[in-house]
């Protein structure tokens, strides 16, 4: 089954399927913030990321059944991206990075569960 997740201006599409069988369902609609982006962790692929524009970072463990906040650690609630590096993973998840508006940039190495804002990067 391919799953594809599309951060739309007011809900999240999730669109699943095989062949020419394909389902689309709505998540995310009644947030009241624009989604600006979406991450999917490709060590663990049910686990999704979505950043907002005004109400910060949320988080789903079951493909986008079910959200809830995963801001804990960031200034600001003005995600503009989100990644999951497929190559570096702290635990079971791959590290997540963040960016805001105001421009910052966090880093997740618990799935999404804490952030912390890297004094330099290299």
């Amino acid at each position: 089954m391919t799953t594809l997740y599309v951060a739309m201006q007011d809900r999240m599409v999730v669109v699943s399927g095989t062949g020419g069988n394909w389902r689309a369902e709505s998540a995310l609609e009644n947030l009241g913030a624009q989604l600006q982006c979406v991450a999917a962790d490709p060590t663990h692929p049910e686990r999704i990321y979505c950043g907002t524009f005004g109400k910060g970072l949320w988080l789903s463990d079951d493909g986008g059944v079910s959200w809830r906040s995963s801001s804990h650690g960031i200034a600001a609630p003005y995600i503009t991206s989100v990644a999951v590096s497929p190559t570096q993973a702290a635990g079971e998840y791959g590290v997540v990075w963040a960016g805001t508006e105001p421009s910052a940039l966090y880093r997740s190495e618990d799935g999404g569960e804490s952030w912390t804002e890297p004094a330099v990067l290299t």
